[in-house]
């Protein structure tokens, strides 16, 4: 198979099993499957059959189908303020819907 679909589907299943800190043997036993299977997927020889991409959306909580795929954060910023003693704002900003996001902020003192 190996198209380019299959392929980039296929890193995506790495990715989200990487993120859930899982081996590709650890994967397999929990979703039931063959590792030789997951591997095939991955590598983007094979797609999955329905019933494994439900396997794939329950254990990995990897997005199917037509479901969007979060996007990811933002990297940590940091602004310095004119405080005394010196402070720093780090903030992080995470996308969680069309017209919502999530905000993290830390304020904290100001390296040397």
């Amino acid at each position: 198979m190996n198209s380019q679909r299959s392929v980039e589907f296929g890193q995506r299943i790495a990715r989200y099993r990487s993120q859930r800190g899982w081996t590709q043997t650890r994967a397999a036993e929990v979703m039931g499957v063959q590792r030789t299977s997951l591997n095939r997927w991955e590598n983007g020889k094979e797609m999955p059959c329905g019933e494994n991409m439900t396997k794939l959306r329950d254990h990995l909580k990897m997005p199917i189908g037509t479901e969007e795929e979060p996007p990811e954060p933002s990297e940590m910023h940091q602004l310095a303020l004119p405080f005394e003693p010196p402070l720093d704002l780090e903030f992080r900003v995470t996308p969680k819907g069309p017209d919502t996001v999530q905000f993290e902020v830390r304020l904290k003192q100001a390296a040397g």
